[in-house]
């Protein structure tokens, strides 16, 4: 119930493949060009491109064998820092919250 308060005032913004104003010129089969909906023609802005660019870095970064230095460059320091300041942590209960 709460993610459908969250998500459905925005279902109108999904995209702008959904704008009948934006127009991109294609090239029709018989050889000649015209302006057609962006939604019809399968266009794609760049900005959602780089999103999705973003969110598979990420992915990679996090996840993949491919992030693995940068993930001990960037989380080793916080680790070591955590194992001096709770040497005992998990075994007493210790959690640490990662917001984001």
């Amino acid at each position: 119930k709460v993610l459908r308060m969250l998500v459905d005032p925005h279902r109108s913004f999904s995209g702008s493949n959904d704008d009948k104003h934006t127009q991109v010129l294609v090239q029709k089969d018989d050889g000649t060009a015209a302006f057609v909906p962006a939604g019809k023609a399968g266009y794609v802005p760049e900005s959602d491109l780089e999103k999705v660019q973003s969110t598979i870095k990420q992915f990679v970064r996090e996840w993949g064998v491919e992030g693995a230095e940068e993930r001990r460059q960037a989380h080793g320091p916080i680790l070591q820092a955590l194992q001096q300041a709770l040497p005992d942590g998990p075994a007493q209960g210790a959690r640490v919250l990662l917001p984001g």
